[in-house]
């Protein structure tokens, strides 16, 4: 797992199920964060949290990291913009 410079928090914060921590990235948005599995890993699901609206969130998927660099071969947008509410987790499909 990588992301973008955080200013705030840690990476684990961003993934502890704990609303009341918090991780911020240097440039507040956006935050990048970037998950490698060593083998296919289905997602069939994300839930976020965020503290002030609006934000949007993006997922994008590759079945390698130069393709998702590249945004070519097997890249995606599997969600795109969607806008999440302030201080609600959001359940994004």
């Amino acid at each position: 797992v990588t992301s973008s410079a955080l200013d705030l928090g840690t990476l684990q914060e961003i993934f502890d199920d704990n609303a009341g921590t918090l991780a911020r990235s240097r440039n507040v948005n956006p935050l990048v964060i970037t998950i490698q599995f060593r083998t296919e890993v289905p997602i069939t699901g994300i839930r976020a949290f965020v503290s002030a609206a609006p934000h949007g969130l993006t997922v994008e998927t590759a079945q390698s990291l130069g393709d998702l660099d590249g945004r070519v071969g097997s890249f995606q947008t599997v969600v795109n913009g969607q806008n999440l509410a302030s201080q609600t987790w959001t359940n994004v499909a």
